[in-house]
């Protein structure tokens, strides 16, 4: 396993050790498929973060409906909290339907754009 340190040639940054399995890959196939595997594990970390996102935009879409309570429309209000959770559900929907799948690496594409 080789150790690299990013930003190791920038006089200001901080030095962070970054572990890598592998040096570059030099061949074009190589490289198409380290993107595909990034790329992969890109898509993988945002759906395996998106629960606790939508638990905090719920909890704040709570809280912005009980403090503009008084200042505007209650109507308008619901309509805006309900089309917010709405779209939270279909993103959790979309969160299940991604775990259930287990896509592959050419999958991811498709995978990113939802």
């Amino acid at each position: 396993m080789h150790e690299r340190h990013a930003f190791q040639d920038d006089p200001v940054a901080v030095s962070i050790p970054v572990k890598f399995d592998h040096l570059a890959p030099t061949g074009h196939a190589r490289v198409d498929r380290w993107r595909r595997q990034i790329e992969a594990e890109q898509v993988d970390l945002l759906y395996t973060q998106l629960r606790p996102a939508l638990i905090a935009s719920t909890l704040n879409v709570s809280l912005v409906t009980l403090v503009l309570w008084n200042v505007i429309a209650h109507l308008l209000l619901l309509i805006w909290t309900a089309a917010m959770l709405v779209g939270f559900a279909c993103r959790l929907l979309s969160v299940r339907w991604y775990r259930q799948t287990v896509p592959t690496a050419s999958q991811m594409r498709t995978w990113r754009r939802r």
